[in-house]
């Protein structure tokens, strides 16, 4: 073979061998580098996780109480044979599973509010917002509650069925029931209050 031939063959082989012998970026690819993302800005929820735990704690204590003093008082029915004193003890069995449960529930809601952050906030608002109206409605349940703990509390203590110090704790109860519920529903005040903040720093119309 001719020296031009072979020249002709090793520029033709050179040719098709060209986009992979490239090893260093092309043009187009050092005019537009990729730029990193800044992190987003970290979102401060006012309400604090840790009262909601204890709030939690509370609830679950209650529930035990007033499922100890029921059974206490179905003790006494079931010896008296007083049916509406039996029944009674009941209602305040079920009521008290009942708060335990739900202040169970209430601690799964305090431990995602540590979870909240900048990189879903359309969950993040939409999550506040639930959790601050079930606490809410939560609140007004316990007060409700409680108003109805107070006459059914005297009943008992009227029946003579129940030892005094047993009545006087469920009357206790039902009294702290009331202050408790009130502070419950203002959690869930301050949790709606956090989403609609959270949601006008997002600059959201829909707020």
């Amino acid at each position: 073979m001719s020296i031009d031939r072979r020249l002709a063959a090793i520029v033709l082989v050179a040719l098709a061998a060209g986009p992979f012998l490239r090893t260093g970026p092309t043009a187009a690819q050092q005019a537009t580098p990729v730029a990193t993302p800044p992190a987003p800005p970290e979102q401060v929820i006012a309400t604090d996780a840790g009262r909601l735990l204890d709030a939690a704690a509370r609830m679950q204590a209650m529930g035990v109480d007033m499922v100890n003093a029921a059974i206490a008082l179905k003790a006494a029915a079931i010896r008296t044979g007083d049916a509406d004193a039996d029944a009674l003890a009941n209602h305040f069995i079920f009521h008290g599973d009942e708060l335990y449960y739900r202040g169970k529930a209430l601690a799964e809601t305090a431990d995602s509010l540590t979870r909240y952050n900048r990189h879903s906030p359309e969950v993040n608002v939409a999550s506040l917002r639930s959790n601050g109206e079930q606490l809410e409605a939560l609140g007004a349940y316990l007060v409700a509650h409680a108003e109805e703990m107070g006459p059914q509390v005297e009943q008992i203590r009227q029946k003579g069925v129940l030892a005094s110090q047993d009545v006087d704790r469920l009357a206790a109860e039902a009294e702290d029931m009331v202050r408790f519920g009130d502070e419950i529903q203002k959690m869930g005040e301050e949790l709606q209050d956090d989403a609609r903040a959270l949601c006008r720093s997002m600059a959201n119309p829909d707020c």
